[in-house]
């Protein structure tokens, strides 16, 4: 995992993985920065006047659960923001999967959700792409949300935010699925970074495995630059 917010560099570096046993971690790892701006130096469009009222913040995560003999939970987020003049940017991609498989016949699920959204932008793309596909004995499922959000200071559309956050759902996995590793399995994985003269970075995660019967991952990153 890395993240980081800075106007001056700092990081955090940690990996996270339970693959037997019974074993529960939360973590919540924040890094900021903050650094003084000038005063009245603020625009408006002459056409559109401005309702900014601070800097934009954006959120990317998801979840995924599985259940089963053999079972395997992942979370992996990697998003950038960046604040340069009036612009402010932020792009990044959070990818959940979970998959289950029973050595002796009995039901299986598998489950995995991703979202993300944005304040303080005047355009917000998260579309997400749902993957899923198994049978009596062997389930998968997989979630991508991709971010794209936009503010520029001083402008505003008249409409508010436009928000484009479509969900498309595909079968495609099919039956059967590729082997799992015996055992239960689930990492959470991040890449956060945030530039401007004020960012912040807050990564909030959970992993969970109970032996011969689940994995369950969540997390979420937030990010926000002015």
């Amino acid at each position: 995992m890395f993240y980081s917010s800075f106007t001056t560099d700092s990081s955090i570096n940690a990996l996270l993985a339970t693959s037997t046993g019974s074993l529960l971690m939360s973590a919540s790892s924040i890094s900021s920065s903050y650094e003084p701006s000038a005063v009245g130096t603020t625009s408006s469009s002459p056409f559109l006047p401005s309702n900014d009222a601070g800097p934009m913040q954006t959120f990317i995560g998801g979840d995924a659960l599985a259940v089963g003999d053999d079972t395997t939970a992942s979370g992996d987020i990697d998003v950038q923001s960046m604040s340069s003049g009036p612009l402010q940017l932020s792009g990044g991609i959070a990818s959940f999967s979970a998959a289950a498989q029973s050595a002796d016949g009995d039901p299986v699920y598998a489950d995995a959700n991703t979202y993300a959204g944005a304040e303080g932008a005047d355009i917000v793309l998260a579309p997400t792409i749902v993957s899923s596909g198994g049978d009596d004995t062997y389930m998968a499922e997989t979630s991508q949300t991709f971010l794209l959000a936009a503010n520029i200071d001083g402008f505003d559309l008249p409409g508010g935010t436009l928000i484009i956050d479509p969900t498309l759902e595909n079968d495609g996995l099919g039956g059967g699925g590729a082997p799992l590793i015996g055992g239960n399995l689930a990492t959470f994985d991040a890449d956060a970074n945030a530039q401007g003269n004020y960012t912040l970075v807050d990564v909030q995660y959970d992993v969970l495995t109970v032996d011969n019967q689940l994995s369950a991952v969540s997390g979420i990153v937030i990010t926000e630059v002015a």
